[in-house]
């Protein structure tokens, strides 16, 4: 069942950080210096299997479908709280 509406960026932002470090189990860093880096190997380093159940999660919670968002291979940390702002 989603989780109440989520109002603004910031709050869908620390909801992509939160996720992804629960699920990657371990801190990825501050959120001001993760919008334009990829979520693989290019990047934060996330292996395929978390990158898609961090996805997941985040598709439950709040009800966004992941739609495209994979269509291009892992996308950026940015482009990942852009999709679930409704942007």
């Amino acid at each position: 069942m989603p989780s109440p509406e989520v109002d603004t960026r910031e709050d869908v932002a620390q909801r992509v950080l939160d996720t992804f470090e629960s699920v990657a189990r371990r801190p990825l860093g501050p959120l001001s210096d993760l919008y334009d880096v990829p979520l693989g190997k290019h990047g934060l380093a996330l292996d395929s299997i978390t990158i898609v159940e961090a996805l997941i999660a985040l598709q439950d919670s709040t009800g966004t479908p992941l739609g495209a968002l994979l269509d291009d291979g892992p996308p950026t940390f940015g482009a990942v709280i852009e999709h679930f702002a409704g942007a």
